[in-house]
């Protein structure tokens, strides 16, 4: 399931076409009915909304403190099962139809269609990505053009979550487990850490700190000291 956190109190997750909020210390607060599919990936605009990518083939922008969905990114034609924030007016999916859009969730419109599907991605700054590829690539990519700029490392296995750590490292999280610090400059393999259940978000906790969320539901807290 999909589990992002909103802020240092409320975190929202997902089961099945659900998204449920949750505050630190007192437990789900407010359940939402998501979408006519499973909700497959969050992302985190700000310290109140959310955009959930569904089965259903639509992403959906909401404000998790009041509940109230805010917009509807309508134009992919199957499952969207990848999601990430561009900045605080735009987010980048991928689905299933090997469409790749960007979206302004302050109208609903698509600014951009591109080719192609990814597994997994973040965005470094407004202009470029790291994505993981179909072809088990970890690459830097332009999001204006969906161009390859360089690949970071190759044959990296089915990577399902990026997350940026600084603007030198990223996180990624693998479907048989594996979590890895890769340095971004490089492509350097920082630090590689196993999960008997795969991951399905992560985060930065503090300097050093990542908190990992898996399929089960559970956290796991994991330090790396980059050398």
């Amino acid at each position: 399931r999909a589990v992002v956190r909103i802020s240092k109190d409320l975190t929202v997750f997902a089961i099945d076409d659900l998204l449920c909020v949750a505050a630190a210390g007192h437990g789900i607060q407010r359940y939402l009915r998501s979408h006519a599919g499973a909700t497959n990936a969050l992302a985190r605009l700000d310290d109140h909304r959310v955009v959930s990518a569904s089965d259903d083939g639509t992403l959906r922008v909401w404000d998790v403190k009041t509940g109230k969905c805010l917009r509807r990114l309508k134009g992919h034609t199957l499952e969207v099962d990848v999601v990430a924030r561009v900045d605080h007016h735009r987010v980048i999916s991928s689905s299933w139809d090997e469409t790749i859009r960007i979206w302004d969730v302050e109208t609903g419109k698509t600014l951009r269609k591109l080719n192609g599907r990814v597994e997994a991605l973040a965005c470094l700054d407004g202009d470029k990505a790291i994505v993981a590829t179909e072809n088990e690539d970890l690459c830097i990519w332009d999001i204006a053009t969906g161009k390859t700029l360089s690949i970071l490392a190759s044959n990296v296995g089915e990577i399902a979550v990026i997350t940026l750590f600084d603007e030198h490292c990223l996180v990624t999280a693998s479907a048989d487990g594996a979590l890895r610090t890769w340095e971004i400059a490089t492509g350097r393999k920082l630090a590689e850490f196993t999960l008997e259940t795969p991951a399905v978000s992560i985060e930065k906790v503090a300097s050093g700190t990542i908190n990992v969320w898996d399929k089960s539901g559970k956290s796991h807290w994991f330090f790396f000291e980059r050398r």
